[in-house]
């Protein structure tokens, strides 16, 4: 299948990040997770991942400038995010995905999630592997732009240098990533994106 197919396809069948939130934590109260791994491990990891995105709703804030850049933007455009709830890259990011993609209403966005779709996973994958989340983007045809993820590029660098050199627990990893996402505030995120944006697009100033 064609790309902007299947694209069309999945973001018909994607849903809101407010019914993402509810699914959430609907699983959680059954200890169960999205994906294809289920067990306790994953539900803890979900548990938290569910706190950090309410919190992230309450706290994340976005410069004006940056905002005004994103209001401005006038193509219309779809925006789809591949996630699982489990996951703690999404659980930091996927609010600054949807925060972004609330300031302008040309945006539509949905979410899909990871294993359940594993064709078009196939296409977003960094190294070989696949890392979430992905933000999509798109036109008003389903045609692909680009796309930005799993996590900024510092947080990459940090995940890919404990990959090749695992010098210390995981769970001390995991901390070490919670410590930096919440002291970053989102802003090496919403900034990469917006550089991302700008390469593909032009903000039309209103008159």
């Amino acid at each position: 299948m064609e790309l902007n197919n299947l694209l069309e396809k999945h973001f018909k069948k994607g849903f809101s990040y407010a019914h993402y939130l509810n699914e959430v934590e609907t699983l959680i109260s059954q200890n169960k997770t999205s994906g294809a791994i289920q067990n306790d491990l994953m539900v803890n990891y979900t548990i938290l991942a569910e706190r950090r995105m309410r919190r992230w709703n309450k706290v994340l804030s976005i410069d004006s400038l940056t905002q005004e850049y994103f209001h401005q933007l006038e193509p219309k455009l779809k925006i789809l995010i591949i996630t699982e709830a489990w996951c703690g890259d999404a659980s930091h990011l996927v609010p600054v995905f949807h925060r972004l993609g609330s300031i302008n209403q040309n945006f539509e966005v949905k979410l899909t999630y990871r294993d359940e779709n594993p064709e078009l996973m196939s296409h977003f994958l960094t190294n070989n592997a696949k890392s979430i989340p992905i933000m999509i983007v798109m036109d008003e045809a389903y045609n692909f732009l680009f796309s930005w993820g799993p996590r900024p590029i510092q947080m990459q660098k940090r995940v890919m240098d404990y990959k090749n050199k695992p010098d210390r627990s995981y769970e001390d990893f995991l901390n070490e990533v919670q410590v930096w996402y919440n002291q970053d505030k989102g802003k090496s995120a919403i900034e990469e994106i917006k550089q991302t944006f700008e390469k593909f697009l032009v903000a039309v100033p209103v008159n």
